[in-house]
């Protein structure tokens, strides 16, 4: 379920990725933790479920927040997070 990941599917959308990447999983107490370290998001739940949909709840999130907005409104920093993340991401679908 995290390893090899092709796509991450959220409520309205769905993320077709170039290429396969892996998740990583880590339990803290009670919750169990998603993310994909390489941009810095990461989801979590009471199980791994949960945790993957909070996930691709803040992928969405933040592709929406940055690959979707304008440069000019954006900082340095969130520039190289749009970069990243439409490297990242072939194709966008409803989902």
């Amino acid at each position: 379920m995290t390893q090899a990941v092709q796509q991450i599917i959220t409520e309205g959308r769905r993320f077709h990725l170039r290429e396969p990447i892996d998740l990583t999983v880590r339990h803290s107490g009670p919750y169990c933790f998603v993310g994909y370290t390489e941009l810095e998001i990461e989801g979590y739940g009471k199980d791994e479920g949960e945790a993957l949909e909070s996930f691709a709840d803040v992928f969405s999130a933040t592709w929406k927040a940055y690959a979707e907005e304008q440069d000019s409104r954006l900082s340095r920093d969130a520039i190289e997070l749009k970069r990243r993340l439409r490297s990242l991401v072939g194709t966008v679908e409803p989902a």
